[in-house]
């Protein structure tokens, strides 16, 4: 719980976050933390900061994490190696 607090801080700037996925301006407390490799087929992902990012609830949870802009969008963010 505290990894998932500390990305909604880490990617929220003057109270707003952009989501990963389909790039929505959130309101702090108002979206997930999203896993790129899903938390409970990945269970040694499900801590890893590079695999979390801000996400907006249409993408995480209706979506089932909307993957295919996540990826593009997670190689522009912290690179294709990591």
């Amino acid at each position: 719980i505290l990894t998932h607090e500390y990305v909604r801080k880490r990617d929220t700037v003057n109270g707003y976050a952009r989501c990963i996925s389909c790039g929505k301006i959130m309101k702090e407390g108002t979206f997930h933390a999203g896993h790129y490799y899903a938390a409970g087929k990945y269970e040694n992902l499900r801590f890893d900061l590079d695999n979390i990012h801000a996400q907006c609830p249409q993408c995480n949870y209706y979506m089932h994490g909307n993957l295919e802009n996540y990826r593009p969008n997670l190689i522009k963010k912290i690179g294709e190696k990591r």
